[in-house]
């Protein structure tokens, strides 16, 4: 139930709206920078998920691009601020940091 509320209260922050089509109403969250890894919960964070329509999320390749990646980079950077962005990524504990987010 906690997930349900999170989702529901990202995707209204984020104007109810899919970030990659602007067409659909938003219903799912996509790590949209650093996919979902076993043990790192850090990654299920509002820095790194996307609101998406269904449909898009459906097309979940699409979304897993390069191109893609740095579309949503440019967005959330957006959001949160290119500096904050930055923190964030130096503040994961992964061993090896995408060099793409600059």
């Amino acid at each position: 139930m906690k997930d349900e509320m999170y989702k529901s209260d990202l995707i209204r922050k984020r104007n109810y709206a899919c970030q990659w089509c602007k067409i659909r109403p938003a219903t799912d969250l996509h790590h949209a920078l650093i996919p979902r890894m076993k043990g790192h919960p850090e990654l299920n964070c509002e820095e790194n998920y996307a609101c998406v329509c269904s449909f898009c999320h459906t097309g979940e390749e699409l979304l897993d691009t390069q191109d893609a990646k740095l579309y949503f980079w440019g967005v959330l950077c957006n959001i949160y601020g290119r500096s904050h962005m930055l923190d964030w990524i130096k503040s994961l504990s992964l061993k090896v940091k995408p060099a793409m987010y600059r």
